[in-house]
């Protein structure tokens, strides 16, 4: 049984497709894999646009399927004012608690844009990515 998804369309063009209820599974951007479970507990604490936070995440391109991220079982730091990070995942990592799961369609333009990133992800490419955030690291 798959869970019921909201999906929210940013002034930008990211998509969210966050999960609202239903059998308690969270969207997967491998529909064959099971997530590991979290091993944080929610809280009131909101993601802001300046935080550096703790994220599980994994993304593929969606034209080929490749997967050309995958740091869930080894969480990565982020800014979220990062200039070099991927502008629709810094978007779509604001507003989350953690322990929130999101999967984020990312067009072209708010991901690698034109000059795409060497052979494995082509110019342009638009972008599957789920996340997790595990922890505000540091709010400023």
């Amino acid at each position: 049984m798959r869970p019921r998804v909201q999906v929210l369309m940013l002034g930008s063009g990211v998509i969210l497709a966050m999960g609202v209820g239903g059998c308690g599974e969270s969207p997967s951007v491998d529909e064959g894999a099971d997530l590991p479970p979290s091993q944080v507990e929610a809280n009131e604490l909101v993601a802001h646009s300046d935080d550096v936070v703790l994220i599980r995440v994994r993304g593929e391109v969606v034209s080929s399927g490749t997967v050309f991220i995958d740091a869930w079982e080894a969480p990565l730091t982020m800014s979220l004012d990062d200039p070099n990070a991927i502008v629709g995942l810094r978007e779509g990592v604001v507003g989350m608690r953690a322990g929130e799961q999101r999967e984020l369609h990312i067009p072209g333009d708010r991901g690698y844009g034109v000059q795409g990133r060497g052979a494995l992800i082509p110019p342009n490419a638009a972008l599957r990515i789920e996340v997790e955030l595990v922890q505000i690291v540091r709010e400023p």
